[in-house]
């Protein structure tokens, strides 16, 4: 429900008074599905019919309608706005669509936003759930369950008992909504009917709640097929819109949008009460809401496919772009099959399983213009599995060959014969193809493959993947490997060890002349220390002059951080690090800035990283030539930031490093 940046731009239609509510009568596919074997249409564009639609909800009744629905907006904002609901009804798995029709709508002020749909399989019931407001949204949404405040974000559902033709609505805030509770709204997309065990029968559909100034998630239930609703306990801090899925063994899995990676929690007790909420490392995300629903609701436990899984989401840590379909053949640990969907921009998306055996995917395209279904099959995954495990080398240098190790496991229920080798390679590296030895079901084994880094490679970071391809389809590591390189020539360099005392630094601006052309390269610095204090410098290159244009290496209370400020007080990059490394320990913290990419690297491994590229010639081009600094070039100091401790003779504040610096290199690119 995040409000996203405002997107300007004339609408002639609306500003001529022309729109109509009606259908998208040309839904031609998003100019990104290439793929044949992923058929694409837009349901709803902006301007007709509306001048702004988002939030999609997908779902399939019992007779085999596909329902799709989502809000039409007059601007791109969240409620409060005078949003209304929206629903479009598919009789042929999707291939066609009857025109959009409206489910909800009342003058302004009121507006209802945020669709999620549930079936009831018993009754045949189409729950279509969404969040109420008048004169606030999620954010302002007021404490209390008064249905008739309207400062209090209301949880209303409409019903259909005719397969989605008409609807009747009913609000049930009272029930679900404690009043100690700011805002409040159903997570969009699809809740679920529990298929098996005690709780067989029940309706859950998945909250958003706001409480002491955090996000949390609850699921909200119904044992008496809608008649009457409760609200389990809260599962946070840190959630936001969620979903749940049954798993093989009866207990429900929660998945939440959450950056950089996706939450995950457990029930035992049909969603009354989630467990280990934990960050899963395979799912990354940008905060964005996503979809997780079964494979094969009707799969008996046992067999193959009761443990299969399908997730959708942006697979992203920083932007609503790179749509992925996911398949996890174990519940949900891990998720050897992807299939990307849309590499540009994507956001919000969801899944549902069609009455022909195919997969639907109603997501957000074209830069929040286009609501697409995207229709795919077994054969699109092309998937098979068998999980991997990549281990990173230590080594890896540039010109040089290193190996990489993957393990291959199988979890399927033959015999796989195949090859691993890596992709996604950045331009001019290569790796071998090497070939797997038979496994059987639950069978290991690990596989070394050859990689070379050319010359010319800068110290940094840099993303790969390893597949292994079968006759049967092929497996993937869910989320890129990094593979850390040492390259680049030395500018500079300090091997000398010093000790630090918290009052002192050392000048060597006098060395400045050597870096401060690079656009590009890396600090490497070897330190100790047990000092935990809020801000140590352990590098820093400043303007002298304004004080606020820096580039700092750091500890921040013992953790690693880098920063570039700006004149402006903007930090493109910034880069905190949740590692602490004031354990008396001998550390290698590396600052790579390359390739359009910042990295802090501690040990070899990866802690932090940015998408965006600065270094210490940035520094001088924004230092203008001073009478009180003729060169126009910064400072740079090792142990402490000096534009912080000035005049010299005054070194007491929290900038100075206490501790031992080994050396210190910078690398060009």
């Amino acid at each position: 429900m995040t409000t996203p940046r405002p997107i300007n731009r004339c609408l002639a239609a609306l500003a001529a008074g022309t729109l109509s509510l009606g259908v998208v009568t040309a839904a031609q596919p998003p100019a990104s599905a290439a793929d044949p074997a992923l058929a694409s249409q837009d349901l709803a564009a902006a301007g007709v019919g509306s001048p702004y639609y988002r939030i999609p909800a997908l779902a399939v009744s019992t007779k085999g309608t596909v329902l799709a629905s989502y809000d039409a907006r007059p601007t791109l904002g969240d409620l409060p706005s005078n949003i209304r609901i929206v629903l479009r009804r598919s009789t042929d798995n999707g291939k066609t669509w009857q025109e959009q029709q409206i489910v909800r709508q009342d003058p302004a002020p009121q507006g209802y936003g945020d669709p999620s749909l549930i079936v009831d399989r018993v009754t045949g019931r189409i729950f279509l759930f969404y969040a109420a407001g008048q004169n606030q949204g999620y954010g302002g949404g007021a404490t209390g369950n008064d249905p008739d405040d309207p400062d209090v974000l209301q949880a209303d559902y409409s019903y259909s008992d005719d397969d989605g033709l008409t609807w009747k609505h009913r609000r049930i805030t009272p029930q679900i909504k404690d009043p100690a509770w700011g805002g409040m709204f159903a997570a969009s997309g699809a809740g679920i009917q529990i298929k098996r065990g005690p709780y067989a029968g029940r309706l859950v559909q998945q909250y958003s709640v706001r409480y002491q100034g955090q996000n949390w998630a609850a699921s909200a239930y119904s044992d008496d097929h809608g008649d009457t609703w409760q609200m389990g306990e809260l599962a946070g801090p840190g959630t936001d819109e969620n979903k749940s899925v049954e798993l093989e063994d009866g207990r429900l899995m929660l998945n939440s949008r959450a950056r950089p990676n996706r939450l995950v929690a457990y029930s035992s007790d049909g969603g009354e009460s989630w467990q280990g909420l934990h960050a899963d490392p395979n799912l990354i995300d940008p905060a964005d809401n996503g979809s997780i629903l079964r494979y094969n609701e009707n799969a008996v436990p046992g067999t193959e496919q009761a443990s299969w899984l399908l997730f959708s989401n942006n697979e992203s840590t920083s932007s609503r772009t790179n749509l992925v379909v996911k398949q996890s053949c174990d519940n949900g640990r891990t998720w050897p099959i992807r299939k990307v969907v849309e590499p540009g921009f994507a956001a919000y998306s969801t899944l549902t399983r069609l009455p022909d055996g195919a997969f639907g995917l109603l997501w957000e395209s074209q830069d929040y213009r286009r609501i697409t279904f995207s229709k795919f099959d077994r054969d699109w995954l092309d998937g098979v599995c068998a999980p991997l495990t990549v281990t990173a080398p230590r080594d890896a240098v540039a010109g040089g060959t290193t190996t990489v190790s993957v393990k291959v496991t199988s979890q399927s229920a033959g015999d796989l014969d195949g090859t691993v080798t890596l992709t996604d390679l950045p331009a001019g590296w290569s790796a071998g193809t090497v070939q797997v030895p038979r496994l059987s079901a639950g069978q290991s084994t690990e596989v070394s493959v050859p990689l070379t880094v050319p010359s010319g490679t800068s110290t940094n970071a840099y993303p790969i993947r390893a597949v292994y391809r079968t006759d049967h389809g092929q497996s993937t590591t869910p989320i890129p490997t990094q593979i850390v390189v040492r390259g680049g020539a030395t500018v500079w360099e300090d091997t000398t060890p010093r000790s630090y005392d918290g009052t002192e630094l050392r000048d060597v601006s006098d060395q400045v002349g050597a870096v401060k052309d690079l656009a590009a390269g890396a600090v490497t610095i070897k330190f100790r220390t047990t000092a935990t204090s809020g801000a140590a410098a352990l590098l820093s290159s400043a303007d002298p002059i304004s004080q606020v244009r820096d580039l700092v290496v750091s500890l921040n209370s013992g953790k690693p951080y880098v920063e570039f400020r700006t004149g402006s007080s903007t930090y493109p990059v910034r880069i905190q690090s949740s590692v602490n490394a004031a354990d008396g320990n001998d550390h290698e913290l590396i600052f790579a800035s390359s390739n359009g990419i910042s990295s802090l690297i501690l040990d070899g491994e990866v802690i932090g990283q940015t998408a965006t590229q600065r270094f210490f010639r940035d520094v001088d081009a924004m230092t203008p030539v001073h009478t009180l600094n003729p060169t126009g070039l910064p400072n740079l100091t090792l142990g402490g930031n000096r534009a912080y401790v000035t005049p010299p003779a005054a070194l007491t504040n929290r900038w100075l490093y206490t501790g031992t610096i080994h050396s210190i290199r910078i690398t060009g690119s």
